[in-house]
């Protein structure tokens, strides 16, 4: 379950930004309502993620716009149950650095999306090198999953193909790799790394590994 700071209607738009509160108030609000969450996805046993949102193209008025706010209440709170979702799109158009913030917060990371910026459009359509992101998520040993939030810039299949050429690179580009690539029936290797769970968007397979073998 995806958590945000504000209620999002059509498109995206920011219901109520709140102006009329400080950002103390939100600041606190949030906290203790994150508070419930947690325990209410403790008891149920559902993963929540909380979710920063740029502010300036997509969302203006979102209350939340760094991962240091998120990921420090999150450590906070202390809950397995609640994590931070770590957009690489969304922090990459409101304060940058991805690679320094992985390392910094990429503890509190439940789930990664990825969208290149500008455009929102697959890997390599943008200003972010999306190898160093991978290595960056592979050094702190990230075992979550990483789904691809995107408007392909032509068409899907083109999408995934430019998504499956980048892993695939990326995996020849670091020693020690495992073979991933040729797994059967879906299975993961048993070195389970950030890379090895690029495939996947949350826990849905979306398609077939290069190799043709088994579905990811």
């Amino acid at each position: 379950v995806t958590i945000h700071s504000n209620g999002l209607g059509d498109g995206g738009i920011v219901i109520n930004p709140y102006d009329n509160l400080s950002y103390t108030v939100k600041l606190c609000t949030m906290f203790r309502n994150l508070e419930k969450c947690a325990a209410l996805a403790e008891k149920s046993g559902i993963q929540m993620n909380l979710e920063g949102l740029n502010i300036t193209t997509d969302h203006v008025g979102n209350y939340l716009k760094y991962t240091s706010d998120a990921a420090e209440m999150i450590r906070l709170i202390g809950s397995p149950k609640l994590k931070v979702l770590y957009d690489v799109y969304h922090m990459q158009i409101n304060e940058g650095c991805i690679c320094d913030t992985i390392k910094n917060f990429g503890d509190t990371f439940g789930h990664v999306h990825i969208a290149d910026a500008p455009g929102r459009h697959e890997p390599g359509t943008g200003e972010i090198y999306f190898p160093r992101v991978y290595r960056a998520l592979e050094e702190i040993g990230y075992q979550g999953y990483v789904g691809y939030e995107l408007f392909p810039q032509t068409t899907t299949a083109e999408a995934v193909k430019a998504i499956m050429t980048l892993v695939k690179k990326e995996y020849a580009a670091m020693s020690g790799a495992c073979q991933c690539f040729s797994v059967q029936n879906g299975n993961f290797c048993k070195r389970r790394s950030a890379l090895c769970r690029l495939g996947y968007t949350g826990q849905k397979k979306l398609f077939k590994s290069p190799e043709g073998n088994g579905n990811w």
